[in-house]
Order: C-alpha cells, then sequence, then structure tokens
C-alpha cells in the first residue's frame, strides 16, 4: 500500500496482529524493526521510538462467532508468551514475537468463554465470547391469499433452522415497503431453532393485488434471507342486499325484481342470484361507477299467497343474503247502491257499498262523499250508511271504496253522482254606478241569487223606461230622471222556493248640484274671514288710559269696554 500509507498506519497507533500464518503484521511489527541511524526516522512516532511497543495483554475480538461444526481462529497479542484455556476442543495453537493464537471446534450451541492468558502471569487473561450460528436454511410466508375489507388477518413469518434467535431480526414488506420488524433479543433459548411470529393487518381495499413478504436477517454475518411474495386479494361485501319490488301484487301480474348491493369492491367479480319461492330465475347484472351492483329479475305471480322473495350476493368467499316477503291477492271489485239519483238539499240518500269480489279479509271498505269519508271504516263484505246533502252544490259525487289494508294506495273504486236541487238563497243586487246618481245617467241593477236549478228573476220598481237582460237578472235605465226615484225590489225563484232583495234609488239634479257646492263654498270662505278679523281684535282692544299717572298699573283688559268706538270717548288718542 506504499510507504507513505505504512507510515500513516503506524503514526496513527495501528497495532499488527499475528495469525496462524506469517502476516505483514509480524513482518513489519514493530518490535522486528531496526532502529533507526537517524531519530526522526518515519517509523519514529513522535516522542516514543518504534521500539517501544505496548506490551498490555489484548484480544483481536471480544466476540467470535462461527458456524455450528466449524472452527474459529481466536487471536491474542502479548509482550511474553501466552496459552489458552478452552472448552472447545482446540484443533491447533500458533504464536510469533508478540502474538499468539488459537483454532477451536465450534460444537457447543452454549456461549464459550475462551481466556488467552501469559504463561508468567496466569492472573492476566482475557475473555473471548465464542458462539455458535446457523444460517436459515428456509424463509416462508403464510398468509390468507383473499381477505375481507375491514377484517383482521395474521401474516405468518417461518424461519428455520436458525440460531442464534437473539441475533436474528425479523421482517415485513408489502410490495417491497418496511411495514413491521421483530427481534427476540429477550430470549433465553440457545441452540438453533424454528421461528413462527406473526403480524397483524386490517385489509384494506389498496391491499388488493399486492405482494407481500418477509425475510429472516441474522445479525452475526448480515445474512439476508427473504421468502417468496404472496399475493393476495381483498373483497369489500359490507353492505346488505336490498330488495326492491312491490310488497303486494295482483294475481297475473308479472313485476319487476330488483337486487341491489352498494359500495362493492371489485364490483366486477360481484354475483347476483334471485330465488322466487326458492327458485332461481333469470337475473341480468347491472354495475354502476360508485361500486353499486344491481340484478334485475321479472317475476310472474300465477298463484294468489305469501312468498318469499330471496336476493344473494356473493364475490368470492363472501356472501350476503336478505329476504322479501311478498303478498299476492286476487283481484277485488266493489258495489255500490244508492237509494235515488236525486235528492233535495239537507235530505238523506241511502248509500250501500258491498266487496263483491276478493277476499273480504284481506281489505278495508269506506263511503265518501266529495273525498270525505262519511261512513266508518269496516273489514265487512258490505257497508251501509245514510248521507245527507248538507252543501248547496248542484251535484254530490258519493264513492265506495275497497283498500288493502296492507297497502291503502292499491284500491278499487266505484262511484255514482246524486243530483242537490235547492231554493234560492237571499239575492244580492248591485248597482252601478253604486253612489251619486245624477239626472241623465245610465244605470244598471243586477240581481243574482244561488240556487238548483237556476233561480228565475223578475222585477218590482217605479213606472218608468226600463231595458231588462234575457234572463231579467239585469235592468237598465238608460237616462236617468226623478223619476226613476224609488223602490226596486228583485225576486229569485225556482220550483223549490222564492226569495227577494230591494234597493232605493234617488237621482240628484245636477245643475243644482253645482249652484250648491258654489254658494257653500263662498258661504265657507265669509265665515272663516270674520272669525279671522274678530280674532285679531281681541288681541288689540282700545280703551281710555290715564297718561299723567304713568305708574298706575295699566287697566286689565276685563275694564275695557268691548264696544271698540264708545260714544263718551274721541276717536283720537
Amino acid at each position: 500500500m506504499g510507504d507513505k500509507k505504512l507510515r500513516d498506519k503506524v503514526e496513527n497507533g495501528c497495532m499488527f496482529v499475528a495469525r496462524r500464518a506469517a502476516t505483514l503484521g509480524n513482518i513489519l511489527s514493530p518490535s522486528l524493526l531496526k532502529e533507526p541511524s537517524v531519530n526522526n526516522s518515519w517509523l519514529t512516532h513522535e516522542g516514543l521510538e518504534a521500539s517501544q511497543e505496548d506490551c498490555t495483554l489484548k484480544a483481536e475480538s471480544n466476540t467470535v462467532y462461527a458456524q455450528y461444526d466449524h472452527t474459529a481462529v481466536l487471536n491474542c497479542t502479548s509482550c511474553t508468551r501466552g496459552t489458552w484455556e478452552s472448552r472447545l476442543p482446540k484443533i491447533s495453537t500458533s504464536e510469533g514475537q508478540n502474538w499468539f493464537s488459537a483454532e477451536v471446534l465450534v460444537n457447543d450451541w452454549e456461549i464459550n468463554n475462551i481466556s488467552c492468558l501469559e504463561v508468567d502471569n496466569y492472573v492476566n487473561f482475557k475473555q473471548i465470547q465464542v458462539i455458535a450460528y446457523a444460517e436459515p436454511d428456509l424463509v416462508t410466508i403464510d398468509l390468507q391469499k383473499e381477505m375481507e375489507v375491514g377484517t383482521t388477518y395474521n401474516i405468518t413469518c417461518n424461519v428455520n433452522n436458525v440460531a442464534p434467535v437473539q441475533d436474528l431480526m425479523v421482517k415485513w414488506t408489502r410490495e417491497g415497503e418496511e411495514i413491521n420488524t421483530k427481534s427476540f433479543k429477550q430470549e433465553t433459548k440457545r441452540g438453533i431453532t424454528n421461528v413462527s411470529v406473526t403480524h397483524e393487518i386490517v385489509a384494506q381495499r389498496s391491499d388488493n393485488l399486492q405482494n407481500f413478504s418477509c425475510s429472516a436477517l441474522l445479525n452475526v454475518d448480515k445474512t439476508r434471507i427473504t421468502s417468496s411474495s404472496a399475493t393476495i386479494r381483498t373483497y369489500d361485501l359490507s353492505a346488505e342486499p336490498q330488495i326492491l319490488i312491490k310488497k303486494w301484487i295482483q294475481k297475473g301480474d308479472t313485476v319487476p325484481a330488483t337486487c341491489k348491493i352498494t359500495d362493492t369492491f371489485p364490483a366486477e367479480n360481484v354475483k347476483i342470484q334471485i330465488l322466487f319461492n326458492n327458485a332461481d330465475v333469470l337475473v341480468r347484472t347491472e354495475q354502476e361507477a360508485n361500486g353499486t351492483v344491481l340484478g334485475h329479475a321479472n317475476l310472474d305471480m300465477n298463484h294468489s299467497g305469501i312468498y318469499d322473495v330471496t336476493c344473494l350476493a356473493s364475490l368470492q368467499g363472501l356472501s350476503k343474503k336478505t329476504n322479501e316477503t311478498v303478498n299476492v291477492y286476487e283481484p277485488f271489485e266493489v258495489y255500490l247502491n244508492v237509494s235515488k239519483p236525486t235528492t233535495l238539499y239537507n235530505d238523506s240518500v241511502l248509500v250501500e257499498c258491498a266487496l263483491i269480489k276478493g277476499n273480504a279479509e284481506l281489505y278495508n271498505i269506506e263511503i265518501r262523499v266529495n273525498g270525505q269519508k262519511k261512513c266508518k271504516v269496516g273489514d265487512r263484505p258490505f257497508v251501509g250508511c245514510n248521507v245527507t246533502a248538507d252543501r248547496r252544490v248542484p251535484m254530490e259525487t258519493i264513492e265506495c271504496e275497497a283498500h288493502l289494508k296492507g297497502d291503502p294506495d292499491i284500491k278499487t273504486v266505484a262511484k255514482k253522482n246524486v243530483t242537490v236541487h235547492y231554493p234560492p238563497d237571499k239575492p244580492s243586487i248591485q248597482i252601478n254606478p253604486s253612489t251619486n246618481i245624477k239626472k241623465g245617467d245610465t244605470v244598471n241593477l243586477t240581481c243574482h241569487a244561488d240556487a238548483y236549478p237556476k233561480a228565475s228573476y223578475t222585477w218590482d220598481f217605479p213606472t218608468a223606461d226600463i231595458i231588462y237582460s234575457a234572463d231579467q237578472s239585469t235592468i237598465v235605465i238608460s237616462k236617468a230622471t226623478s223619476s226613476n226615484d224609488g223602490t226596486y225590489i228583485c225576486y229569485a225563484s225556482n220550483p223549490f222556493g222564492i226569495s227577494q232583495e230591494q234597493i232605493i234609488i234617488e237621482v240628484t239634479d245636477g245643475t243644482l248640484y253645482w249652484t250648491l257646492v258654489v254658494v257653500g263654498t263662498n258661504l265657507g270662505i265669509i265665515l272663516i274671514t270674520s272669525l279671522a278679523v274678530y280674532y285679531i281684535l281681541q288681541q288689540y282692544k282700545k280703551g281710555t288710559y290715564n297718561l299723567l299717572k304713568f305708574k298706575q298699573k295699566k287697566k286689565s283688559n276685563e275694564d275695557i269696554p268691548m264696544d271698540p268706538f264708545p260714544k263718551e270717548t274721541n276717536q283720537e288718542c
């Protein structure tokens, strides 16, 4: 390695150790180096010549590992002769100047303490631990190849024929990335052994098609043995399937049934089976983007009764099942009878409703008038009650309804209309213009009364020229005069009664009206002006004052005569 490198090693205090054969260490051992003729030779350390070597007893290594049933070479250095004490068989020993070594057979699994001693001083010794090891001959990984997402699984790493276990480290990897390690430093067992150790994982969707492996590293010689990798598949079928089907179905119908399961993974591997009354039916599968899988089937309801519909979703070894009960019912009909098709207001009509087809135990029957329930709900095949026509409407709609107790939306309805007759109520009269009818105005009077059949109208009014509408509900005064003043009476009648209403009309003269307005306005102005003058005079009253008695208190207003110009007083101050 060149003189410079050797000099650097010597100057840094490097100790050369002899082994069984001659080595550079004992060839160049400081004790063999001749003393240089020049004090500053490169073999002379600063302050210490090379011949002044360190003679302390030293072991080359405090711990030596060797494969079981193989030999190990142990080295010690000393300036005096040395020897060995060992429980292990010594194959050979050798020595040189300032060194001695021994080769021993490592055939014991226990830790052996071997001592190197100075012959002349047995008290001075160094111990070397000799430990036998065995590299594992096989590393395997055990794990379930198919895993359900969210479930905990064990990944087991098996290491065969390894020693010492205290120097073993097991590592688990996922796609080459370390996920866990395990060491055994606290173990007390010595000798060759088999190790099985597990690591728990919770399966995730991201683990799908990932490679898992484990490896064993023996720290003695840094030997690493890795198992073969194992690829796992993960599946998620955590949601419960749903069956989408009507619960009540009429016999003879063909109805769609859908089996739906959400959030599956991988969705393309999901299989769906639908059974009707424990028999397989043809299923068409549909996959949605969000992991939802749908299975569609059409079911023929040929017989009445109660049946089970089963949805079975499976994914590899996973499966989920859901049952739904459906009721197949016979078609049903009702009969409706009304005692009379026409009635008077506030009279009663007998209504009868009967179930004439179907199982009465499955249905409720009720009678409705204009959508409002009028009779009690019954579970008998016949319901009857009296219905009162209590509304002033020309027509009442009466219904007989039967519906399934299990699903009120499934029903059948029979309808009949009953005509209701009622007399006119009190008429109302509308007049236009409604106020301030002036001479020459056109006046309209319209009369209306609620009745069925519709009311006929007649009028009673002062003698005047009147125009009638076609149904005589409206009369028109084309040019109002004072002769149109008076009471106007409207009569409304039909075969079931008569009623009346009246209104009073007063026609005013337009010219007189405006004359009165002008006169009234002028009078108002005069009155307001007079009041203003009076108020001013009250504030500034005139009276008699004694000017010589200037300290005399001014007379109060009460002493001043109210007449602004008294006779005894001069008009000038």
